[in-house]
């Protein structure tokens, strides 16, 4: 996990508190992270951060107030942007869940350039505090999702939602116009690239290299082509090749191992307690029973994707 290790940063900051705990981690590369927090009976100063923050409370923050601005408590839903250098002090009183996504000043810059096609000097991420931006909250509730699922490539795809969203809240920001989806070609390479690396970690960047677009034009680009976005294709696509080798001669247990090196889930049982289901080939299952065991967990594990359990 990647983790910013300046005391200017807002990160640094968290991590110098007796009380904030870190519950999950994910480096998304280019210097971006996200990181999935626990507080209480804290108050927590960023001076002049470095890098830009964007925030989500999870769960609880009633007992969570700025420092020094009238009115308004944290509630779950509440978003807080932090831009470089803006700096703010905070009271919690209760216990409370949050997101946080920090991108370095140059990453969002970059992201901005790629996303709007615009000069990136006229890049503004607004100061928000406990606002209420459905589209920010929507990203990055899938961003702590894909956290939990150790779901890469979700993750990313949230993340460039996130950016996007923030980015547009200024009133005067928006994407240039989609001109249409994938060019035939490059559906088919997209295609081949993807059926080729179907039990291995598929990220999106590297899909969107391969088209020769930014992640955010990619993932509009894929989405007006399939009717889906790259993540849930690819979802879909792996349950058929399940399916498709249970039809088949090969073993219950080795069809499942393959699903579960395939992704990293975690699934909900029925009383409402997460545990996470990984192995590696070869080896998920006793010899004693594993077909029955293997097709059972096979059988949820493709309730969970199709959203049954959520």
């Amino acid at each position: 996990m990647h983790r910013p290790t300046r005391s200017s940063t807002v990160f640094g900051a968290l991590c110098a508190s007796p009380s904030a705990r870190v519950l999950h981690g994910m480096d998304l590369g280019f210097g971006c992270a996200r990181t999935v927090w626990s507080n209480r009976q804290d108050r927590v100063a960023y001076r002049q951060p470095e890098g830009h923050t964007l925030s989500l409370y999870l769960h609880g923050g009633e007992g969570t107030r700025r420092v020094r601005r009238q009115g308004g408590r944290g509630h779950p839903g509440a978003v807080c942007l932090m831009p470089q250098g803006h700096s703010s002090e905070w009271e919690i009183t209760c216990d409370f869940a949050f997101v946080h996504l920090y991108l370095p000043a140059t990453e969002l810059r970059r992201l901005f350039t790629e996303s709007f096609d615009r000069d990136a000097r006229l890049m503004v991420l607004p100061e928000l505090t406990f606002g209420d931006a459905p589209s920010v909250a929507t990203a990055l509730s899938g961003l702590a999702t894909a956290l939990g699922a150790a779901d890469l490539l979700g993750a990313e795809a949230a993340l460039s939602d996130a950016v996007v969203a923030a980015l547009m809240l200024d009133g005067t920001t928006r994407p240039r116009p989609i001109k249409g989806g994938l060019a035939p070609h490059l559906g088919r390479r997209m295609a081949e690239y993807i059926e080729a690396g179907m039990d291995q970690t598929l990220r999106l960047k590297d899909l969107a290299t391969l088209a020769g677009m930014s992640t955010f034009h990619f993932q509009r680009a894929f989405r007006a082509s399939h009717g889906v976005s790259p993540q849930d294709w690819i979802l879909r696509r792996r349950i058929d090749r399940a399916c498709t080798l249970l039809q088949g001669e090969a073993p219950i247990a080795q069809v499942a191992a393959y699903r579960m090196n395939a992704i990293s889930l975690k699934l909900n049982e029925h009383d409402g307690q997460a545990r996470s289901v990984s192995a590696t080939a070869g080896s998920p299952f006793s010899q004693k029973n594993s077909d029955q065991e293997a097709q059972d967990v096979l059988t949820r594990m493709v309730f969970w994707e199709f959203g049954v359990y959520a």
